[in-house]
């Protein structure tokens, strides 16, 4: 008996980094870094994975008022 079997697909990963900034007039600053994965470890199997972030860092004017 014979047994003809064709060759296992290869397996398909990928990857991508993305990294967002804004800053505003008001000394709003946002940075937003983001990482995703994914793989196909046998066919028909997907698994997914990603990070996001968002680190804020603002502040204001502080007005101090008295009276005289």
């Amino acid at each position: 008996m014979v047994a003809l079997t064709a060759p296992p697909a290869a397996a398909e990963n990928r990857g991508s980094a993305r990294l967002g900034v804004y800053q505003d007039d008001n000394n709003t600053l946002v940075i937003s870094p983001m990482v995703a994965v994914s793989a196909q470890p046998t066919e028909g199997a997907n698994v997914r994975a990603s990070y996001l972030a968002d680190m804020v860092t603002s502040s204001s004017v502080d007005l101090v008022s008295s009276a005289t």
